[in-house]
């Protein structure tokens, strides 16, 4: 009996060899944050880079209970002090927005990263997970990440390039209507100058002259 259990006690695995869920490392959830904003789903949009970026960082730091829509409003999205969640649903819309790009960015460029972060509906608090796949060295995810910042950098530089040109054309644009429209009111004066003129010289015609004997 003694040997039996002695056996059945040796097959039993340890409790510390038993699977634990693991949580990522921070610098593992940072490094697929800064992979998330720099992705084109994320790079355009400023509020949502604000709105994860806020949520995360609060949750790393211990904070996650104090992620509600008041101060995920004034605090990330930019809201007054006197904003009220009742009243305004920024909170509620942009998590709505949040939830559907992270969704697509998994769904393609994300699908093999490492550590996932995900916002579940109905709570504002972010959760982490290991997706199973191999993790790819930091330094690498951090070069590529650093590679799409820049080419988004510049895409932006060239959208503000454009703008400044399209100011300036707007602008030529104007000067020439103004000049225009200045030029043809100095043709009109003209010609009512011109017109008044001949119309006293034509009444000086037609004024009889008397010649004194």
């Amino acid at each position: 009996m003694k040997t039996a259990l002695g056996d059945v006690w040796m097959r039993v695995p340890p409790l510390e060899a038993a699977d634990v869920p693991r949580v990522p490392a921070e610098d593992d959830i940072r490094l697929s944050l800064s992979r998330i904003v720099a992705h084109p789903l994320f790079a355009k949009s400023i509020k949502l880079q604000r709105f994860l970026t806020y949520v995360v960082e609060e949750a790393l730091a211990g904070r996650a209970e104090r992620l509600k829509a008041y101060n995920i409003a004034t605090v990330a999205l930019g809201r007054a002090d006197s904003f009220d969640p009742s009243q305004d649903p920024i909170v509620r819309v942009e998590a709505s927005r949040l939830r559907r790009a992270l969704t697509a960015y998994y769904a393609g460029d994300g699908m093999h990263d490492h550590v996932r972060i995900l916002l579940n509906a109905g709570s504002y608090q972010p959760l982490f997970e290991f997706t199973g796949h191999d993790a790819v060295s930091s330094d690498a995810q951090l070069a590529a990440s650093k590679q799409a910042g820049g080419m988004f950098a510049d895409e932006r530089a060239a959208n503000s390039m454009s703008s400044r040109e399209r100011f300036l054309l707007g602008l030529v644009v104007l000067l020439f209507l103004i000049t225009f429209c200045n030029t043809a009111m100095l043709t009109l004066t003209v010609q009512k100058l011109d017109e008044v003129e001949r119309a006293m010289g034509l009444q000086s015609a037609a004024v009889p002259r008397f010649e004194v004997p």
